[in-house]
């Protein structure tokens, strides 16, 4: 199954102001495990405290 562009575009503006925004925290634990630079994504900023609508 593919993704298009068009579907990702779609989706996003389905959701509206319904899900922020949120900012990547870099990882040196992770980034020294695998060797490659690894970013976490902050959901926890979302405005309801949790992770983002499924």
């Amino acid at each position: 199954m593919s993704i298009a562009y068009d579907d990702v575009v779609n989706a996003q503006k389905a959701q509206g102001d319904v899900i922020r925004k949120t900012s990547l925290t870099f990882s040196d634990t992770f980034t020294e495990i695998t060797g490659s630079t690894v970013y976490l994504k902050n959901e926890f900023e979302q405005k309801t405290g949790s992770f983002k609508l499924r």
